[in-house]
């Protein structure tokens, strides 16, 4: 920024004692004083580091040959930097089997006034990208197949242009993840309640399966399975017709539709318990 200022040339000429001019500047949101000596018949001085769209008070004085203020500053003029570039945003992912989104923040450094946000992605090692502009939104999703590795570039813009980009890379998955935290609690001699953890898979509703044999049986084999489907949202459901003081072993499977077809994941880890064995 140049700061150009007048004065009286006659007076500087007959006193003899001012050597040149004192320029300070601070910002108005508080902070540490600046300051720039310019020797000789000079009227302009350039300021530099200054915060993009940020609000300064600056005053001059004369000065002598001792670097010392002569007289009194000039009145405070306050001014205000242009808008620059906006820095990065930060980005947040939400993966899903057949969708990707993503949230962002606005810059840390916005550098001016945000009027708008660019999202271009593609599938990783692409050279082909597609570009969309949310406006002042902050998020974007996009449907994609199973097990796909898409990369996502978003920067802001302010009046001055586009800002640093921000890229992420995310694939999705091809099954759901594995239930954990499986636990079961017996109810009465033939029945028993089984709870698991809810999945994080958004955008799709998730059904748990669970299946259950005598441990007496060969180990699970799927002629031997009973099982049980709780619909969406269900993180809990109850198993009856068992057999009381018997030793079963249960696992649980997550199932979603995408387009028309079932996508079940793997079994979680076997629990046993012998149902009946309660506490009254």
């Amino acid at each position: 920024m140049t700061v150009i200022w007048d004065y009286a040339k006659r007076l500087w000429l007959i006193c003899g004692v001012v050597e040149g001019f004192r320029v300070e500047w601070t910002a108005v949101s508080g902070g540490e004083v600046h300051y720039q000596v310019q020797t000789g018949d000079l009227s302009e001085a350039q300021l530099t580091g200054l915060t993009p769209f940020a609000s300064y008070s600056i005053s001059i004085a004369a000065v002598n040959k001792e670097g010392q203020v002569v007289g009194t500053y000039s009145q405070p003029l306050t001014i205000k930097t242009n808008e620059d570039i906006p820095g990065p945003v930060e980005i947040v992912l939400i993966s899903s089997l057949v969708q990707i989104g993503i949230t962002w923040s606005k810059p840390a450094r916005p550098n001016g006034i945000i009027t708008d946000y660019e999202v271009s992605y593609g599938q990783k090692n692409s050279s082909r990208l597609t570009s969309a502009n949310t406006g002042l939104l902050t998020n974007f999703s996009v449907r994609v197949k199973l097990g796909a590795e898409f990369t996502f570039t978003v920067r802001a813009f302010t009046r001055a242009g586009p800002g640093e980009p921000t890229t992420v890379a995310v694939s999705t998955l091809t099954k759901p993840p594995i239930v954990e935290n499986v636990v079961v609690v017996s109810l009465n001699e033939s029945s028993t309640n089984v709870s698991w953890r809810a999945l994080d898979v958004p955008f799709l509703p998730v059904s748990y399966t669970v299946v259950y044999s005598p441990v007496s049986q060969p180990p699970m084999e799927e002629n031997n399975e009973s099982a049980v489907v709780f619909p969406p949202p269900a993180t809990s459901g109850v198993i009856t017709g068992l057999v009381a003081l018997t030793t079963y072993q249960i696992q649980v499977f997550a199932t979603v539709t995408v387009d028309g077809a079932e996508i079940a994941g793997e079994k979680s880890n076997l629990v046993y318990f012998v149902n009946g064995e309660f506490q009254l």
